[in-house]
Parts: C-alpha cells; structure tokens; sequence
C-alpha cells in the first residue's frame, strides 16, 4: 500500500509520538491537525489525546493539571501550537524536550516538591 503525501505525514506524527509514550497511563496536547495520526496508538495504549485548539488554549493548562493529578504522564507535541498555548501549560511546571525527531515533543510534570 502507498501512503499519500498527507498519509505519511501522518504516520511520521504518529512514529514520533510512539517513540516517547511510557508503558503507563499518557496524554498528548497536540494541537489541530497535529494530532491526527496520534488516534490509532489509542488502541495499544492508555492514552488521552487532546487538542487545545478548538478554545486557542485557555483551558489548557487547568487540562493539563487535570491529567497531571490523574496519574497521567503528559507530552506536549509542539509543533504547529502557538508558542503562548505551550507557554502557559508550562507555566509553574517543570518541562523537557524529549524529542526533536522528528517533531519537537515536550514531557511536562509537576513542581518538585522542596524537601
């Protein structure tokens, strides 16, 4: 079978996420089309994908404490998301680039707690 244009640029969303995914609980925060190839890994996976796209991210961060505090380790799929959208889902959290092969996807978790 031969993959269009936009089927393998699909695929390639879908590789680079796979790639990072935990054996446990994940959600992705792609935004737009960004996430379209990322709904088939829902079916080897405990995943939630969400899309700030449809409120130009407000929810957003209150989203990703949400799934934060549900035990879920959330990445954020950084391409094509506007930059004030990561920005304040980041805001207060701590975050790591874990890829950039071939799309920039960042891992964000909760402040450490001091000891």
């Amino acid at each position: 079978m031969t993959l269009t244009r936009f089927g393998k640029w699909r695929k390639q969303q879908h590789d680079a996420v796979e790639q990072v995914l935990p054996a446990g609980p994940a959600a992705v925060v792609a935004y737009w089309g960004y996430k379209d190839g990322l709904g088939p890994l829902q079916i080897d996976h405990d995943l939630v994908i969400a899309d700030p796209w449809i409120d130009r991210g407000s929810d957003a961060p209150r989203l990703v404490g949400e799934l934060l505090s549900g035990g879920r380790r959330v990445f954020v799929f950084a391409a094509g998301m506007p930059k004030s959208t990561f920005d304040s889902m980041a805001e207060g959290r701590r975050y790591k680039l874990v890829t950039t092969d071939p799309y920039p996807i960042f891992e964000i978790a909760e402040p450490e707690e001091p000891e």
